[in-house]
């Protein structure tokens, strides 16, 4: 099918590459609202900042703690990225979850990102 020719596609088509959203609308009459620029709440900075404090007073992995510190900064920039936040923040996650005394803080952040 030649899709310059099909007029009734309202779809999304992509030949190669990637396409990366946070928000899309398609088709006749579609639209978006967003109120937030970021979904990322402010609590889930604070917790960042309290997870960072925790992994290093308990001698954690340097790379993991680093790997948290790039979460904590992307979290501080005016429009943060909600994927790297996750993504980072996943894998630093199921690598302390085990510490007792990140347990709490573990959990605290699962549920603001994950739920």
């Amino acid at each position: 099918m030649n899709h310059s020719e099909d007029k009734s596609n309202q779809g999304v088509i992509v030949s190669g590459g990637h396409i990366t959203v946070r928000d899309m609308a398609v088709g006749e009459h579609a639209a978006i609202t967003s109120t937030n620029v970021s979904s990322m709440p402010e609590e889930l900075h604070t917790e960042v900042i309290r997870l960072v404090k925790l992994m290093e007073a308990e001698k954690v992995d340097p790379a993991q703690v680093a790997a948290a510190r790039i979460a904590q900064q992307e979290l501080e920039k005016d429009q943060p990225n909600e994927v790297v936040v996750s993504s980072i923040l996943a894998s630093v996650l199921e690598s302390v979850k085990e510490v007792s005394a990140i347990a709490a803080c573990v959990a605290s952040i699962s549920g603001i990102i994950f739920s």
